[in-house]
């Protein structure tokens, strides 16, 4: 398919792009951390996230702190700072008036806010280069007595602003026996969402889908709708989308569809906090078809990273995909795999 050959042909540009970019002039190290155990560090505070504070030093680099281990933050430059319940405040940050606590002060001030309480700081003022993250994962196997060879790419690029997010990501699963390819699976996802203070987001995207063992040539789907957070810690994240979706697909040899679907989406992860990090990330979609009576589809994904050093790492993944009525009635109705591989990520 021409889309995804072209998309093969750029992915390698948009890796050389991220290895070839240089960060701009960082500002002034004058943060002030003071930790548990009375020593005190300056420098720029990067970001919180997972529990790990990273703070940029002169003499130590950039250096990753537990969260847990610091008791009192200073900074006069604009955080957006989020707690476990959802309530986002911006402003500099200063001790609070309690032990344990700490203070944004600005437009949107909050009060004592307790260490515990916090499961993001972000800096506002962020150069454009800095709300960028992403990785790229590879993986090859060959097995001799079959002639089998299966290549797998997964790469995706994250943008991350105050209260929006939008990511894009391309997977891609090629194999062959003796020659003669027996599977090919790619997907293309572009996705935003609108963060409120709260819980609740507004979330929409778009998918394309092509599958040879689902004699599946191509899928375009477009779906929109509200999601929820359930939790959000610094050790786990369970959130739940839903809305609708809309599709046109066509099968091997047979006339292009017109799809109008319900989707439900859970996605379930698990972090470890420290080294070597670990990444466990679930997630499971339901697409009830309103156009075709009795026919639902079902996407399954889990991805666990294990860091084998510094921002690199050893996947292993596993897909499920089911459509309890295809078009196509010599189509295959499952499909599922188990892929590894090594990645490496920035700023994730």
């Amino acid at each position: 398919m021409r889309i995804f050959r072209a998309i093969r042909q750029f992915v390698p540009i948009m890796i050389l792009a991220v290895f070839v970019c240089r960060p701009a002039p960082a500002r002034d190290k004058t943060d002030i951390l003071v930790l548990k155990n009375g020593n005190e560090i300056s420098g720029e505070i990067r970001e919180m996230s997972r529990g790990y504070l990273s703070l940029k030093t002169d003499s130590m680099s950039t250096v990753q702190i537990k969260w847990q281990d610091v008791d009192k933050i200073t900074s006069k430059h604009l955080f957006a700072v989020e707690l476990s319940n959802g309530r986002i405040f911006e402003g500099s940050l200063q001790p609070g008036s309690k032990e344990g606590t700490l203070d944004v002060v600005g437009t949107d001030t909050g009060r004592d806010l307790y260490h515990l309480w916090v499961v993001e700081i972000r800096e506002v003022e962020k150069k454009l280069w800095q709300r960028f993250s992403g990785s790229v994962s590879l993986g090859y196997t060959y097995t001799k007595a079959s002639q089998r060879t299966q290549f797998n790419l997964n790469s995706d690029l994250g943008y991350r602003a105050e209260s929006y997010e939008g990511n894009f990501s391309y997977e891609t699963i090629i194999s062959s026996s003796n020659g003669t390819k027996d599977a090919n699976k790619s997907t293309i996802k572009l996705a935003g969402s609108r963060y409120f203070s709260g819980k609740w987001l507004f979330f929409t995207g778009a998918k394309l889908e092509h599958n040879l063992e689902l004699e599946l040539d191509i899928r375009t789907s477009v779906s929109v709708g509200p999601g929820y957070r359930f939790l959000r810690t610094h050790q786990s994240e369970i959130m739940l989308k839903g809305g609708l979706s809309y599709s046109h697909e066509r099968y091997f040899e047979q006339d292009a569809t017109n799809n109008a679907e319900g989707f439900a989406t859970i996605s379930v992860q698990f972090f470890k906090l420290y080294s070597p990090k670990v990444d466990l990330t679930n997630e499971f979609s339901f697409f009830p078809n309103l156009t075709t009576s009795g026919r639902f589809r079902t996407d399954f994904s889990s991805n666990l990273r294990i860091e084998v050093f510094r921002n690199f790492f050893v996947n292993f993944s596993f897909y499920d995909n089911y459509d309890s009525k295809p078009p196509s009635e010599t189509a295959t109705k499952h499909d599922y795999g188990f892929v590894t591989g090594v990645s490496w990520s920035f700023r994730r």
